[in-house]
């Protein structure tokens, strides 16, 4: 595919393709060839990978972790956030098992919501799941899951949304302590 300069001033994309018609002797005497305008489909790749570009920007500048795994719950796709918050390498984890970064306790609410996700595509499906951290504490996400599925509508994928709530959570506990503390001071 080579590119010409229209007399317009814009670019056409043209694909050249030749074939040597040779004699008896295998000696080459005549060329044929054929030209194509591959414009439109140059410009639609073009297109599609700028849109590729200005999505993979707006994943990656979430404020919430976006994952997707296929239907056996292993990663295809996963935002800089997730990653870098979890200290993972996208090209380690891709197609391994999501479950293997799951508090082993959430393990069975994990798998009832990502079969209810396989059984009603496009429904949204809210957990809270823990994950365990390097240095011993944990790390609680409220994900939003959802079915999603390919041409013949068969589920095939699931995408998670989650926001990490533990600040939050811990600061309900700490408000029911003190909650807790104040009512017995005022029963003493």
């Amino acid at each position: 595919i080579v590119r010409y300069r229209h007399k317009d001033g814009s670019t056409v994309w043209i694909r050249c393709r030749g074939l040597a018609i040779r004699d008896e002797n295998g000696t080459p005497i005549r060329m044929l060839g054929a030209h194509t305008d591959v414009t439109a489909l140059k410009k639609a790749e073009m297109q599609a990978r700028e849109n590729a570009q200005n999505y993979e920007a707006i994943l990656n500048n979430q404020k919430a972790y976006i994952i997707k795994t296929d239907a056996e719950a292993n990663y295809t796709y996963a935002n800089d956030l997730f990653l870098s918050t979890f200290n993972l390498e996208r090209d380690a984890i891709m197609g391994t098992s999501s479950m293997d970064s799951i508090y082993v306790e959430d393990h069975p609410k994990t798998i009832d919501t990502a079969i209810a996700c396989l059984e009603n595509p496009y429904q949204h499906f809210t957990v809270f799941l823990r994950k365990l951290m390097d240095d011993g504490s944990f790390k609680t996400t409220n994900w939003d899951f959802m079915g999603l599925t390919d041409n013949q509508g068969k589920t095939n994928e699931i995408l998670c949304v989650g926001v990490d709530v533990t600040q939050q959570l811990s600061a309900e506990t700490d408000l029911q302590h003190k909650n807790t503390l104040l009512e017995e001071a005022g029963r003493i």
